[in-house]
């Protein structure tokens, strides 16, 4: 009895050493899968805050572009002709010429065709899903459908319903995402047939507004012009009249004389001394008749002569040139113009010579770039068109080079 109860001893301390064995390495494997269980449940919250709630998703909604009568501009696109026959053909109205109506302009949904396109894929404001951390939690541990009947069963326990809805949710979300990719290569056509008509469009607006610029340039440069020529054709009606009654006074003058010659012969020495004084003075209006329409093409109305010179000094710049029809446009100072033509601005243009510089500029007569000549004065600016004197020139004028008088 004693032996046996040493063996049955023996052999429970040996169980108890086999159990204490398989205890302990089976607690590693424990405590790794409750740390892999642990580690699940965190990153299964953050799955969950992060999916999208599918309930939120309605498939047929529908937003202003969805609507062909829909006043929604931003989508409707012109899709009338661009020509100007068409744009030009007027009803008439009362008499009066009229545009084409707003009726009469074609309009078309550019988003209407886009297939697979849907208002409520550009949507941002769907809601994700919560975690309540008291009962989901929970139902990540309950793994087993509570029946006793059923067993360790997992098909249809809380766990499994909660982790097919998050599948599920993730696909609702997948699919939607699937859709927005789908849309998107139609969406992508729209925009290249736009941006192909509008590059067409672009150099077609800018030829059209070079054109109207170059064509509101010609009218206000013939429009001066006719405003110059009409005043000089009052100046020049003026002068002929008085060169008529210059003439009138003249030839009763001419007349005057013959009869004194006539009545005193003894006086026909100073009579014929006065004759060519009379042929002198006619030659000597005729000249100053020539002088002066020469001048007036450029300074009508002016009086008193030209000067002959003016102070050294910086007059100005240059702000338009033309090398190959060797002219420049320069802008004086006020007080150049003052020098030129008189502080009431009414003597004539002086025809003077210049020296063009340009700072910094290195040839061999150091700064100076060339020569002008004064020709024509701009009215009602501080403006005078120049020849280039090509003899002097050092390099080609420049906009900006300094006009200085040596």
């Amino acid at each position: 009895m004693n032996k046996a109860l040493h063996v049955f001893v023996y052999l429970f301390l040996i169980l108890t050493g086999v159990a204490f064995y398989y205890t302990y390495e089976v607690y590693k494997d424990k405590e790794e899968l409750s740390d892999r269980n642990n580690l699940l449940r965190k990153y299964i919250r953050e799955i969950v805050i992060n999916i999208e709630d599918s309930s939120e998703y309605k498939s047929a909604a529908k937003g202003p572009a969805d609507d062909e009568n829909s006043d929604s501009q931003p989508y409707k696109k012109d899709t009338s002709p661009t020509d100007a026959e068409w744009s030009n053909k007027y009803v008439a109205t009362e008499g009066r010429p009229a545009q084409r109506t707003q009726d009469e302009i074609q309009m078309e949904n550019v988003l209407r065709g886009s297939e697979n396109w849907s208002y409520d894929l550009e949507k941002n404001d769907h809601k994700t899903k919560t975690w309540n951390p008291s009962t989901d939690d929970k139902k990540l541990r309950t793994i087993y459908v509570d029946s006793e009947a059923a067993g360790k069963v997992t098909d249809g326990s809380e766990a499994d319903r909660f982790l097919r809805s998050i599948v599920d949710a993730c696909k609702a979300q997948r699919e939607r995402l699937n859709k927005t990719r789908d849309a998107l290569p139609s969406l992508r056509l729209v925009i290249e047939d736009l941006v192909k008509e509008i590059n067409g469009l672009k150099p077609q607006i800018r030829d059209a507004n070079a054109t109207i610029i170059a064509r509101d340039v010609t009218i206000e440069d013939l429009t001066g012009q006719k405003t110059k020529l009409e005043s000089e054709l009052v100046e020049r009606k003026s002068e002929i009249e008085r060169l008529k009654g210059d003439v009138i006074s003249l030839k009763d003058e001419v007349t005057s004389a013959k009869e004194e010659t006539e009545t005193a012969k003894e006086e026909l020495a100073k009579e014929k001394e006065m004759v060519e004084k009379l042929k002198k003075m006619v030659q000597d209006l005729q000249k100053s008749i020539y002088s002066q329409a020469a001048v007036a093409g450029n300074n009508a109305g002016e009086v008193g002569s030209a000067v002959t010179s003016v102070s050294a000094g910086n007059k100005g710049k240059i702000i338009e040139v033309d090398n190959d029809a060797v002219f420049a446009i320069i802008e004086v100072t006020p007080e150049a113009m003052k020098e030129l033509k008189g502080n009431d601005l009414m003597r004539p243009l002086p025809l003077l010579e210049f020296v063009v510089t340009r700072p910094g500029f290195n040839g061999p007569a150091g700064e100076i770039v060339g020569r002008i000549r004064l020709r024509q004065e701009v009215v009602g600016k501080n403006w005078i068109i120049c020849d280039i004197l090509a003899n002097w020139s050092q390099d080609n004028l420049k906009k900006d080079d300094v006009i200085i008088a040596d």
